[in-house]
């Protein structure tokens, strides 16, 4: 791994926020091995294509109350440049084709901050909450730092909200795929109204993933723009994320976490590898 990324602290408390809830039929057990899984087989389709974007610079345990306690601290480095249209890759300098990520994983709390380091007056920060059952109390974020007081809520339904065109794919839909292993898929469209009235299957656990995103954009004239642009564009990021993770329920369900985090790891390490080789 390279040394560690120049840290900063988040330009300013975020001028704007969304919350975002996405229901979903795990357990809080099952859904933190389902993200190790997620996130090796992410890496594991940028290792076989050769389109990897994501740079793994620190992982290493943490220990701050302030953080959420003790988890895993990392630092990654996400490469635009790549997915930029050409007239952007020619003009932009390379410190605006890259984002610089910050995680302190204490599941069930997460934080996760962004920096783009062109950007100086630009920041995101996402806290992440995961709670048991479908019922969310207004103090989830209680342990948080403020956050605007007109923030809305949005929920998100991983069976009926429809994915973005460019990543629909019918084998990482809820709503289609079938779960031999839990029984618990296909989801119908109106399953979180059965869930919430009690008829659904009653050994289906479900939990809700709280994430809060607070931006900053702070350049006049384009800052609302910006700040708006920015919160809108994690919707899609975080429903079609959602789908694929109980979509491949059949494939990380028989895992033990320990099995999921050495998937993640051992795909990590073939990623780093691959960047490493010199070009022929």
């Amino acid at each position: 791994m390279s040394d560690r990324l120049p840290y900063t602290p988040p330009y300013a408390p975020g001028h704007r926020s969304v919350e975002y809830r996405i229901p979903v039929p795990t357990s809080l057990d099952e859904y933190q091995k389902a993200l190790h899984y997620m996130t090796g087989r992410t890496a594991k389709k940028e290792v076989e294509t050769g389109d990897s974007g994501v740079e793994l610079i620190v992982s290493e345990p943490f220990d701050d109350p302030a953080r959420g306690g003790k988890g895993v601290y990392t630092e990654k480095v996400y490469h635009l440049e790549s997915r930029m249209p050409a007239v952007a890759r020619k003009l932009l300098p390379n410190s605006a084709k890259v984002v610089h990520e910050f995680c302190w994983n204490a599941f069930p709390n997460i934080r996760t901050e962004l920096h783009v380091p062109f950007f100086k007056k630009a920041s995101v920060i996402i806290e992440s909450r995961h709670v048991e059952g479908l019922d969310v109390p207004d103090s989830v974020f209680a342990d948080a730092e403020p956050c605007p007081s007109d923030t809305p809520v949005v929920v998100l339904n991983i069976a009926s909200d429809p994915t973005p065109e460019k990543d629909a794919c019918d084998e990482e839909e809820p709503s289609l795929v079938s779960s031999a292993t839990t029984g618990r898929l296909p989801l119908a469209r109106d399953w979180l109204d059965t869930a919430a009235a009690g008829t659904a299957a009653k050994d289906t656990p479900y939990i809700t993933v709280c994430k809060r995103v607070m931006l900053t954009f702070s350049y006049t004239g384009v800052q609302k723009k910006g700040e708006t642009s920015g919160l809108d564009s994690y919707k899609p990021i975080f429903l079609t994320t959602h789908k694929q993770l109980v979509s491949w329920i059949d494939d990380w369900f028989p895992m033990t976490l320990e099995d999921c985090r050495n998937f993640e790891i051992e795909i990590l390490e073939q990623l780093e590898a691959s960047k490493s080789k010199p070009e022929s």
